[in-house]
């Protein structure tokens, strides 16, 4: 057993815990961004992927590039 997890430490670790927000004990809600739909293929051999649609036009082309290496 390790020296951190005596029962005294233990103790005192849920001692300090805080409880969690009602939010999360209901489960909370997910964060979903929207998405579109890009295309890494070519017309012939189609790979289509999917990516933020909150990225900006430069932040897409760079992606873009980076992801067809």
């Amino acid at each position: 057993m390790d020296q951190d997890d005596n029962p005294q430490n233990i103790e005192e670790f849920i001692d300090k815990v805080q409880p969690a927000p009602p939010q999360m004990k209901e489960g909370g809600q997910a964060t979903i961004d929207d998405i579109q739909k890009i295309n890494l293929g070519i017309v012939d051999s189609l790979k289509p992927i999917f990516v933020s649609a909150l990225l900006t036009p430069q932040e897409l082309e760079e992606y873009t590039k980076l992801l067809q290496e």
